[in-house]
């Protein structure tokens, strides 16, 4: 049970077990940040679309924001969670430092928590139905769309950014 949108994006995991998806798209995405430079982070594609460092910092901040939901939905809440406008959060990375060494540490981090959170939750847990942004979802689906979505701007960043 997810949003349609999910869809492309767990598809792209080729699997169905989140732990597994998560643990494998971290391997790649280790290898890739390793590969890049301080300069990388201020490139942008086109002329007003996001830096590296936007984009990376993105992908965290939707990690944090989709693993709340995730952590809210597997204890019971019943509440509608909230939504988020992901351009108004990038543009707000802006004013991050822009350190490569501490933005690495920070996507390792979160990515850990995120393993750590999903690694203790019972079956039951990560298959509880809730409500994020208006639409039915479960844990299980928010785990395999964070493992697809970096994958999705991962590809982004090397075929149109570095490539």
């Amino acid at each position: 049970m997810h949003p349609p949108y999910y869809d492309y994006y767990i598809k792209l995991t080729n699997t169905d077990n989140p732990m597994q998806a998560l643990r494998e798209t971290w391997t790649k995405e280790r290898d890739w940040l390793e590969k890049l430079t301080q300069e990388d982070l201020s490139k942008a594609y086109a002329e007003g679309k996001w830096t590296v460092q936007q984009v990376i910092q993105h992908l965290i901040d939707c990690e944090r924001i989709l693993t709340f939901r995730a952590l809210c939905i597997s204890r019971g809440e019943t509440a509608s969670l909230p939504g988020f406008d992901e351009n108004a959060y990038a543009q707000a990375t802006k004013d991050c430092k822009g350190d490569l060494v501490s933005l690495k540490e920070e996507y390792q981090a979160v990515r850990w928590s995120t393993v750590a959170l999903f690694h203790a939750m019972s079956d039951e847990q990560i298959n509880k139905i809730g409500t994020a942004n208006n639409n039915a979802t479960n844990p299980k689906s928010i785990a395999l769309f964070l493992a697809g979505h970096a994958l999705h701007h991962w590809n982004v960043i090397h075929t149109r950014y570095l490539g």
